[in-house]
């Protein structure tokens, strides 16, 4: 950094454009100008090509940038002279080249900046102040005036952590000012508080929120179904705090009945209320390594709407008769009152239904197994053996990769990784939900309802798949491609080696699950009606489904309300696969955190594994413990003297000579050479090749 160069009256044609949108107003930034200006790329013409809209995002490593599209599981790489100025999370409309071969985005118009927070390290000078970047996406230095310096002067000290933000954009020069100082650098875990910031989430809930949860009681309602002497119990992981499903089965004759009981949110929390408010600003719970960070304050989330054992608790109820041919024969959905009996973690049931637990053993919550939960259990697993070979029949998709599991000590230091282990009992439940889902959006799906779906996959992810199998032996025939033809796909890869790879590949050729306000096919469940209300104390478009089947249970649900919701529910679904897409980023940032962080005392130790994926720059390694890091192909020519790589995308492989190429699934030896938290990477240098 040349900081000799600048004199105050160069300082703006030395700032580089950054990003803002313009939200609402926090109370601490008053803007000066509500005219923030968007700058469109016209040297070239682009008229004929195909345009895309939607995000603009940097890459894991901060070194390549990329478009995502709405509702896909693909992203369009763009090369840095053609990013028009664009910062992670703005809004950008671009165009779509042909470079190499490869589908490349060239951004043409910023349409709407993110209101992003900087956090970045401060160094002092005379009269004003630089912010040390830490993002290698802005490659010139951010200053801060004297003026905007000036009420933070006496606080901040050289080598603060700092966040920043742009204030005020007119012409060419963003004005950035401090708007929080989070002192030093070195206070244990300001990485996370850094990365919250940065994401702009909410952490705390101000005070008359509280106040108004606070005021919020259990009362008893006579119109409601009563079933709190039905054996009615929870399972979930031992550390789980909301609790919002609650099942309750048994076996008639050759049927059998469900209930799946949900948290009734919307008693609580009414629409317009300042709750409500607040839960629109959230979106979604977002769930990280060391917390939880709720929609809604825990006195709703973990208290009064948390189905606790032992406790009357409101709910909806979703009541389904099931045949053994796998038919559901009947369904209803009733406002209820219950109260658990049990509360069950996946690894106890699973210890159940593997005889390892009996009758009259203690559970992890202190409650003694009862004949009649024994029983309810065992039939449990009956149902869900039922549901699955149901699922099989209708060509249902069904992708299982481990997960990986950070175990922290007392104070949220990472002490071990691990695969995060896989129960029958999750998919007991997962099952349930699933079927509970179903029956609701085919009871509702006439009127103005929140659907999740899972659109048809996109023509052109599914020809590059189809060339990546071919290498593999695999034919992929059809031009027409069904959820049938994918779950054959699946069923022959299990059979083969390599299935943990393949099923990721055909898994990225698929697109995401979004939510819609439009009644769409779910491509993955292979279901004409699916909806997803199981989950409103951390889902709001859960939450807006319970007031809708509310409102029509008590004939409430008006053409004024009717034409309310079609007004508003385009919106509901827009923002919340939006939010639910920035909490799975920033889940992922945290992670990779603590990953780094665990890795720390592991520097130059040795690893044999595998190539996990295989991207133009980089190849990726996935350890025994799932976690995944990436390897530079400049680091290999380091190691091989060879300075050119001929990178082959649908082999997944790099051939670097005749003689030695690196592919994807190869074995090999690699050591960690060095950690960078502030970018939260994690470095491997190549050792060699494995011949197996």
């Amino acid at each position: 950094m040349k900081k000799d160069v600048f004199q105050k009256k160069d300082f703006k044609k030395n700032i580089k454009k950054s990003s803002f949108q313009k939200e609402e107003k926090k109370p601490f930034l008053k803007p000066k100008s509500d005219r923030y200006k968007n700058y469109s790329k016209k040297d070239e013409d682009y008229s004929n090509l195909e345009k895309i809209i939607w995000v603009y995002s940097q890459s894991k490593n901060n070194d390549y940038w990329f478009v995502d599209v709405d509702g896909q599981e693909k992203w369009y790489f763009v090369y840095p002279r053609n990013l028009n100025s664009a910062l992670d999370w703005d809004q950008v409309e671009a165009v779509l080249k042909i470079f190499n071969r490869r589908k490349e985005a060239v951004i043409t118009k910023i349409i709407t900046r993110a209101d992003r927070v900087l956090v970045w390290t401060i160094e002092l000078v005379k009269d004003f102040a630089f912010v040390i970047l830490d993002n290698p996406a802005f490659k010139n230095d951010v200053h801060i005036s004297n003026k905007k310096l000036s009420k933070f002067k006496w606080l901040v000290k050289n080598w603060d952590k700092v966040a920043i933000k742009i204030t005020l954009w007119e012409g060419k020069n963003p004005e950035w000012s401090i708007i929080e100082i989070l002192w030093d650098k070195n206070k244990p875990w300001i990485e996370i508080e850094s990365i919250l910031l940065e994401w702009w989430i909410r952490v705390k809930f101000w005070e008359w929120i509280l106040q108004e949860a606070k005021e919020l009681k259990f009362e008893e309602q006579k119109y409601r179904t009563d079933l709190t002497k039905t054996l009615i119990f929870t399972i979930d992981s031992e550390d789980a705090r909301d609790l919002d499903d609650a099942i309750f089965v048994e076996k008639i004759w050759n049927d059998y009945k469900l209930i799946v009981s949900i948290a009734d949110v919307a008693e609580y929390v009414k629409e317009w209320s300042l709750l409500d408010k607040e839960a629109l600003k959230r979106w979604n719970s977002t769930y990280l390594v060391d917390r939880v960070i709720p929609m809604l304050p825990e006195k709703l989330s973990n208290d009064l709407c948390s189905l606790n054992p032992n406790t009357k608790k409101l709910a909806l109820s979703c009541e389904m008769i099931i045949d053994n041919k796998w038919n559901v024969i009947s369904k209803k959905v009733y406002e209820s009152v219950i109260s658990s009996k049990f509360r069950l973690t996946y690894r106890e049931v699973q210890e159940i239904l593997d005889w390892k637990l009996n009758i009259w053993d203690k559970l992890f919550f202190g409650w003694i197994i009862s004949n009649e939960l024994f029983e309810a259990i065992k039939i449990s697993l009956e149902l869900k053996t039922i549901i699955t070979t149901r699922k099989q029949k209708s060509w249902i998709l069904d992708f299982d990769f481990p997960e990986t599991k950070i175990i922290l000590d007392e104070n949220k230091n990472p002490i071990d990784i691990k695969k995060y282990e896989r129960y029958e009992s999750m998919k007991i439940i997962e099952e349930f939900m699933i079927l509970a889902n179903e029956s609701i959006w085919e009871m509702f799906s006439k009127m103005p309802f929140v659907y999740r779906i899972h659109p048809i996959p996109n023509y052109d992810d599914i020809e590059k798949l189809r060339n990546t199998l071919h290498i593999f032996g695999i034919d992929l025939p059809f031009k027409t491609i069904t959820p049938k033809i994918i779950w054959n796909i699946l069923h022959e890869i299990s059979l083969n080696p390599k299935e943990k790879l393949l099923s990721k590949l055909v898994l990225r050729s698929l697109e995401k699950a979004i939510y819609s306000h439009e009644n769409v096919w779910h491509f993955w469940l292979n279901l004409e009606f699916y909806s997803h209300f199981t989950s409103p104390i951390r889902r709001y478009p859960d939450l807006q489904i319970h007031r809708i089947i509310k409102e029509k249970l008590h004939n409430n649900l008006s053409k004024i309300r009717i034409e309310h919701y079609k007004n508003i529910l385009k919106d509901v679904c827009k923002k919340t696969s939006d939010t639910e897409r920035k909490s799975e980023k920033l889940e992922y940032a945290v992670k990779d955190l603590m990953i780094c962080k665990y890795y720390e005392n592991k520097i130059w130790e040795e690893f044999e594994w595998i190539i996990s994926w295989v991207i133009s720059a980089w190849f990726f390694v996935e350890l025994e413990n799932t976690a995944e890091w990436f390897v530079s192909i400049e680091q290999v020519f380091a190691i091989t003297k060879h300075r050119k790589a001929n990178f082959q995308e649908e082999n997944m492989k790099f051939e670097i000579t005749k003689d030695f190429s690196l592919q994807v699934w190869d074995n090999i030896k690699i050591k960690i050479s060095n950690i960078e938290l502030d970018k939260r990477r994690l470095n491997f240098d190549f050792l060699e090749k494995i011949i197996k």
